[in-house]
């Protein structure tokens, strides 16, 4: 991973604000609450309703595998479907939040990010006093090795991803047609 020059400067939160629904997956009741963190903070989730409130930092280290969601984990304390949560974040350029939490699956609103970005919005973003930096993969897919068997990939150099191109039909009806190239 190499450092490159800053993108922005880094933002919180002016005030907390708070969301609540019920789990997708589990249907019980949820609340989580965002609120303010120092620069380089980070995003990090807080389980509220766990003994020493354990903080979860929301960083590809803490990434566990669980079907059909996004989860994260440190120590014996986890977060679940955090996708969405991430999502309205990002969007929203907050870069340094605590996302205080009651319960371990995080509220599944309508199915998309709209309700966190809709609190996020209520509150004034907050410039914090620090660049934020960004990183550049080398490899994008690290776990993808097409020279392991030179005898099932005749072009081991090729770049694994679709090349895809929108064409535009010139039909009265505008019909779009997208063309999945996969073999270059």
């Amino acid at each position: 991973m190499t450092l490159i020059r800053p993108l922005r400067i880094q933002h919180t939160l002016s005030n907390p604000v708070s969301v609540s629904g019920f789990g997708y997956w589990s249907g019980l009741d949820v609340r989580i609450e965002f609120r303010p963190a120092a620069i380089d903070a980070g995003i990090t989730f807080v389980r509220a309703d766990l003994p020493d409130q354990p903080r979860i930092p929301a960083c590809v280290g803490n990434r566990i595998d669980l079907p059909l969601r996004t989860a994260l984990a440190s120590g014996t304390a986890s977060v679940e479907m955090v996708e969405h949560i991430m999502a309205a974040l990002a969007s929203e350029e907050v870069d340094n939040c605590e996302v205080w939490v009651d319960r371990a699956e995080m509220p599944g609103m309508d199915g998309s990010s709209q309700a966190f970005v809709d609190a996020l919005r209520s509150v004034s973003r907050v410039n914090q006093a620090r660049s934020r930096a960004r990183t550049r993969t080398k490899n994008p897919y690290p776990n993808l090795n097409l020279h392991s068997n030179p005898n099932l990939d005749p072009n081991p150099h090729r770049d694994p991803r679709p090349n895809h191109n929108l064409n535009l039909n010139p039909d009265p009806d505008l019909n779009l047609h997208l063309n999945s190239n996969l073999d270059p």
